[in-house]
């Protein structure tokens, strides 16, 4: 019975050495890791487009334009809040979170538009023309 407990402490305590050993290594790992580089534009365009798809998709199950809107909008929104702490490459300003979402509202809404204008209720259309004309004096 010792027998089987000095074993016991002999591994526990190579075990803990071994830890001892990693552990610097783990610890520069993981602050590599919260270095974030700011999602690229590419990934953020094909971010919308899913997003806009997926509104698309909503709206052909009759579900309301504003709900799909936003259901659409909430992971894209997650991801880049999350994932890369609202930075994205070319946006040199760093958006609240409330004009964020409305930024992605319209920049889904401006591919729906192209992709199921169909199935969107008219108002959405002449609220992206305004938005634009207020963008573009």
């Amino acid at each position: 019975m010792s027998f089987q407990l000095r074993r016991l402490a002999l591994s526990g305590s190579c075990f803990i050495g071994l830890l001892g050993c990693l552990f610097p290594a783990v610890a520069g790992a993981q602050s590599i890791q919260n270095r974030v580089d700011p999602m690229s534009k590419e990934a953020f365009v094909l971010s919308i487009k899913q997003a806009a798809l997926t509104v698309c998709a909503l709206r052909r199950l009759d579900m309301d334009y504003k709900v799909a809107l936003n259901t659409s909008a909430t992971p894209v929104f997650q991801l880049v809040k999350f994932q890369y702490g609202m930075d994205i490459e070319g946006i040199d300003e760093k958006m609240e979170d409330q004009r964020f979402i409305r930024f992605l509202g319209y920049k889904i809404s401006e591919i729906t538009l192209k992709s199921c204008k169909e199935i969107l209720p008219p108002n959405v259309e002449l609220t992206i023309q305004k938005i634009k004309g207020r963008l573009n004096p």
